[in-house]
């Protein structure tokens, strides 16, 4: 009988976690060009002006448009190669200008707003807004540059965050309600080895 309410209040908590998730915006490209992210608006370019570095459109290459039709509240870029992102260009915090390693978006209800960086590894780094409101919506522009200490960056991985995380470094509500029913569940099959 218990577990069976175990699995009910289980399956509860698991449906109310990930009902609440939504599909994150995935891109990925390569090469030492320049591209774009899944659409013709959205321009990436490596190594503008010569300098190491990568950027959408392109380091000083002024903005381009958000062309997806759900909100983001975030930006996430892993690149592969030996690019090292370089931490002590990176703006942390939500100031302008917006000339160093960094995030920013123009336009909408909150107006002209920085994203903040989080570096979560050599060569991996995420852009969030802070508040709901400094969301990017479909048509306004932004522009992020990332500059590289060293190495060269081969390709890279991405992604649009569609739902407001402003620190990626917390794990997202689904990821903590699967660890909560596997605590539990390692709690009554423990308690019923031991019965």
């Amino acid at each position: 009988m218990r577990i069976n309410t175990f699995l009910t209040a289980a399956a509860l908590t698991l449906a109310t976690f990930s009902g609440t998730a939504k599909a994150d915006f995935l891109f990925s490209g390569g090469g030492s060009g320049s591209g774009f992210l899944n659409s013709p608006s959205e321009i990436w370019r490596y190594n503008l002006g010569g300098g190491n570095n990568w950027g959408s459109p392109g380091v000083g290459a002024d903005v381009t448009a958000y062309s997806r039709n759900q909100q983001a509240y975030g930006f996430d870029i892993t690149f592969s190669g030996s690019a090292v992102i370089d931490v002590a260009s990176v703006m942390f915090g939500n100031t302008f200008p917006c000339n160093s390693t960094s995030f920013c978006k123009f336009g909408g209800p909150a107006g002209n707003s920085p994203w903040t960086a989080f570096v979560l590894g050599t060569s991996s780094i995420a852009f969030r807004a802070q508040s709901a409101s400094f969301r990017i919506d479909n048509n306004e522009e932004y522009f992020v540059n990332i500059f590289f200490s060293s190495g060269t960056a081969q390709g890279f991985e991405g992604r649009w965050v569609t739902d407001f995380r402003p620190d990626p470094t917390v794990p997202e509500p689904a990821t903590m309600g699967l660890f909560g029913v596997s605590l539990g569940a390692l709690y009554f099959v423990g308690r019923r080895k031991n019965s």
